[in-house]
Order: structure tokens, then sequence, then C-alpha cells
């Protein structure tokens, strides 16, 4: 099974999944200003190494750690550059 499985249940044997929490950042739209990276509690957000088409680092997400609280998405500048997914 996959890590993110609960396991199968009832007569039909429906599988129950885990929802991820995580951070989707869009690099392309982000500016670099890492105001996001700063405001996270539990410092799961990066400045990548990757330059996007404006020539600027964007931020990543580290690939574990998010609770869905929001902060993030709250103290970032640009509308797009990044959501969170429950």
């Amino acid at each position: 099974m996959a890590a993110d499985c609960l396991g199968a249940d009832g007569p039909h044997g429906v599988i129950y999944w885990r929802k991820r929490r995580m951070v989707v950042v869009d690099k392309e739209n982000c500016k670099g200003c890492a105001r996001c990276v700063a405001a996270c509690p539990k410092k799961c957000l990066e400045i990548g190494e990757e330059l996007n088409s404006m020539g600027v680092k964007s931020v990543k997400y580290k690939g574990e750690g998010c609770i869905s609280c929001g902060i993030c998405f709250y103290n970032c500048p640009e509308p797009y550059a990044l959501r969170v997914e429950k």
C-alpha cells in the first residue's frame, strides 16, 4: 500500500487516504521576497537554487512538516505565488 493509504475498510474494500498537507509554490509568480519562509512556524519553506523566468530564486517546499496553517499564504504579497493544500 502507498505511504498515505490508511487501509481498506467495509464490504467493498473502500480505501481511505490520509490527506497530505503541503505548500504548492508557483515559482514563476514567486518574487523571492522570503516573507513566507520567515513566517512559517514549522520552517518547511526555503529559498531554492533554481532561477525562475524573472531571474529570481523562488521559494520551495522542503517536502514535509506543513501543518496547513496558512501563515505563509497570508504573508505572501503575490496572490498566485503559493497555496496551501489540506
